[in-house]
Parts: C-alpha cells; structure tokens; sequence
C-alpha cells in the first residue's frame, strides 16, 4: 500500500528530467519535492534509496515566513530503477 502513496506524492510533487552534458553523456534525475520532510523521509525509509535535503533558496527570492522546501533525490542508477518499478503500477502516464 505505501507504494501507492509513494507513487502519489511523484505524480503531485516528483519530476523525471533528462540533462544532456554533452553529446555522449545524458543523465536521468528522479526527484520530488516537498515541505514535508517527514514524507520524504517515508519514502527514503520504505525503499531504502535516496536521499533527503533542504532545497536552496535564490538571494533574490523572498521566502521569508514560507515553509523550507525538501528534495528526495536519487543518484545511483540501480536505485532509479527500483523506484520507478515500485511506483509504475500506480502512476498514470
């Protein structure tokens, strides 16, 4: 059942973005952001990958009296495709 949730907070707050380097390399980012940390955290506890940290603010934002954001984020590319295997059941693309 916690995957369904997993999948819930990607399909509202998650992104997949592809960053060309150069002509030869391209990365994949999985990433969901969120002002809950506590649910970011749910998520790095429950398919034991990721990590979780706060998001930096421009200097020319003002943030003052806003909640700090949070980002999950996954690096290792192993780790990309046990996400994405866990939440493809449940996410609509």
């Amino acid at each position: 059942m916690y995957r369904a949730y997993i999948a819930g907070l990607f399909d509202g707050e998650g992104s997949i973005s592809f960053d060309v380097r150069r002509k030869t390399k391209t990365q994949v980012n999985i990433r969901v952001y969120n002002t809950n940390k506590r649910a970011l955290l749910f998520i790095k506890k429950k398919l034991k990958i990721g990590k979780v940290g706060p998001k930096k603010m421009g200097i020319n934002t003002n943030h003052f009296g806003k909640k700090p954001i949070w980002w999950f984020i996954i690096y290792n590319c192993d780790d990309k495709l046990i996400f994405l295997k866990a939440v493809r059941p449940h996410v609509i693309i």
